[in-house]
């Protein structure tokens, strides 16, 4: 895996674990802005790590011709 895919994705990681924490205290607490904004983070990282992996699979030559 490239570098810079790499770095990208231990940010998207991190993203995705703040967002799974807010989650979690936010449905500890009953509280919504904080569920409905990690839940909101998870997604848009794990949305944007699939993106990552898309490129990296076209750029290894397996993409659309």
């Amino acid at each position: 895996m490239p570098p810079d895919h790499r770095q990208v994705l231990r940010v998207l990681v991190a993203w995705g674990l703040a967002g799974f924490g807010l989650m979690a205290w936010g449905l500890v607490w009953l509280e919504p802005w904080p569920t409905i904004f990690g839940a909101t983070l998870v997604v848009m990282a794990r949305l944007w790590r699939s993106d990552r992996f898309d490129r990296l699979w076209e750029r290894a030559g397996h993409g659309p011709a």
